[in-house]
């Protein structure tokens, strides 16, 4: 338990000076990780003809060290998370103490333990006061001894909570993991929260366990923190290129195979990188690999835990695990933007790819797609909330493009809606409502644009399609301006994040919380305007 003088003589700087030293190290064992996975997988071209049995074995011994170097590296950067957690709340806790005992001063007498409180009727009789406002200095001092509990107790709190979860991160590196039968598995119908409450209650070994033995259970999983995600899809990421690239020895013409290797190929190389395409030092993580079909991906650019605003990004019709790339280039591109625009604060982007997008144009009237995606999208900005530690701790942007705005439409309606705090809409062929309001975060929340030469105009303002267009001003969503693209219809559908275009400074704006900023345009109307027959 944490004492009056603990508080008093604490000293905040020395937890973030240890949390430094953990960042550093895990800083370290990152740059040690690519290269062993890389170098790790070339073992097998040493052994040919009947030994390549002792190929596999040597890989499969190799990767198992990654692995396990692996959890160590996601367990050390928590650790740094939880130093810089106590730090702040033990600096909050330490301020309130001190304002407590500077009111004090002058009329009341504080031991030199805290024990106890006292008024100092000697100074209250040099001042003058009269008996009868004695009263008045007891509930003063009565209020200066709350303070002085709460901020004691807010300071135990917050180190017992340190000191649990660090208990629980620390790595275990040497020793054998439990067998993963013997670590309890989550319900598959717990909600988020209750995904992490079972994930903060595992044992160091236990987490150990699953990431190197389910990984396929973890990868997927909403609810539990970016960095062992992370471990877990990098892991799933190289098996599924290994199956890819087995079945394509059997069809090497399989035109859906080929896309999908390039996909995968493309994601190991922007996460084998210290930064994206924009030049920004943001680390990426997986979050969700999935190659089945036409396949699912989840890419974050920076940590979505750990930031102060997030952008997460759902793509449109024709986007599949064979071009994510391009559109994690987008989260890239947004992230440096926000980070330039507002370097106090830290901005995360998330390009989600963790629904089956319709493939063309025909298949983007249905609104199927947007309806089976509901539960996916809202599953995963719950889990990233529960994980950012409630509500108000970051401000959550959730951005749809093309039939993504539909996808972002449809969640934000249904049910108990999406856990965000602002919603973007781009290129927009409509989002499933009529209006705003009906998206449970607030119309002023709402923001919307589209370029005037789009190709995503020609879509009907329809109920039997997607209703009413967001940059239609009975949709009543905050519009601004996109201006018009040089090239073609189809290009200015996807030019939003060209270099060059206003939308991307509107884009950083809202991001870092600054939507009020951007200037609002006249709303405009579409080249088709729907009329009922009659």
């Amino acid at each position: 338990m944490v004492s009056f003088t603990d508080l008093k003589t604490a000293l905040p700087e020395r937890f973030r000076d240890a949390a430094t030293a953990y960042e550093t190290l895990s800083g370290v064992m990152d740059d040690q990780l690519d290269p062993l996975r890389t170098n790790g997988t070339k073992l097998a071209d040493a052994w040919s003809g009947d030994d390549q049995v002792g190929g596999t074995t040597a890989v499969t011994a190799v990767r198992d060290q990654y692995d396990r170097a692996s959890i160590a590296q996601a367990d050390l950067a928590s650790v740094a998370t939880e130093l810089n957690t106590l730090a702040d709340a033990v600096e909050l806790a330490k301020g309130q103490l001190e304002d407590a005992l500077e009111q004090a001063k002058g009329f009341a007498i504080v031991a030199a333990d805290g024990s106890s409180i006292k008024l100092d009727m000697e100074a209250l009789q040099a001042k003058g006061v009269d008996p009868s406002d004695i009263k008045h200095y007891m509930t003063a001092m009565r209020g200066i001894a709350d303070s002085i509990s709460d901020a004691v107790s807010t300071a135990t709190e917050a180190d017992e909570t340190a000191k649990a979860r660090i208990a629980v991160l620390t790595p275990t590196l040497t020793g054998t993991p439990p067998a993963v039968a013997d670590v309890p598995e989550p319900d598959p119908d717990w909600n988020p929260e209750q995904v992490n409450d079972w994930w903060q209650g595992l044992t160091a070994e236990q987490r150990q366990s699953l990431l190197m033995h389910r990984p396929d259970l973890i990868g997927p999983l909403d609810g539990i923190p970016t960095v062992y995600r992370d471990v877990a899809n990098r892991t799933l990421l190289q098996d599924q290129l290994a199956d890819v690239e087995a079945a394509l020895k059997n069809d090497p013409e399989d035109k859906r195979l080929l896309g999908i290797r390039e996909g995968l190929l493309e994601i190991q190389d922007r996460l084998d990188r210290d930064s994206g395409n924009a030049g920004y030092d943001d680390r990426a993580y997986l979050l969700l690999i999935d190659s089945e079909g036409d396949g699912q991906a989840v890419v974050a650019v920076g940590n979505p835990d750990e930031a102060d605003n997030v952008v997460t990004l759902v793509p449109g019709t024709g986007a599949d695990l064979s071009n994510a790339s391009g559109d994690v280039g987008r989260i890239d591109r947004m992230v440096s933007d926000a980070n330039l625009r507002d370097p106090d604060s830290s901005t995360a982007g998330i390009m989600w790819l963790g629904y089956d997008a319709p493939d063309n144009v025909a298949m983007a009237a249905l609104p199927s797609y947007a309806n089976n995606a509901e539960d996916a999208l809202q599953r995963f900005q719950w889990g990233m909330e529960v994980v950012q530690g409630g509500p108000d701790q970051v401000l959550n942007t959730t951005m749809g493009h093309s039939y993504g705005s539909t996808v972002v439409g449809h969640s934000a309606e249904a049910g108990d809606g999406l856990r965000t705090d602002q919603i973007v809409f781009v290129g927009s062929p409509g989002v499933g409502t009529d209006h705003a309001s009906n998206l449970q975060i607030g119309a002023e929340n709402v923001y919307a644009t589209t370029a005037p030469n789009d190709l995503i105009h020609i879509v009907p303002d329809a109920p039997w399609a997607h209703n009413t267009a967001p940059i239609m001003e009975s949709f009543g969503a905050e519009v601004f301006e996109t201006p018009r693209h040089d090239g073609s219809r189809a290009e200015a559908h996807s030019a939003y994040w060209d270099d060059g275009n206003p939308a991307r400074d509107a884009f950083s704006q809202i991001i870092t919380g600054n939507g009020d900023d951007v200037p609002r345009t006249d709303y405009h109307e579409r080249w088709y305007q729907w009329r009922p027959w009659g």
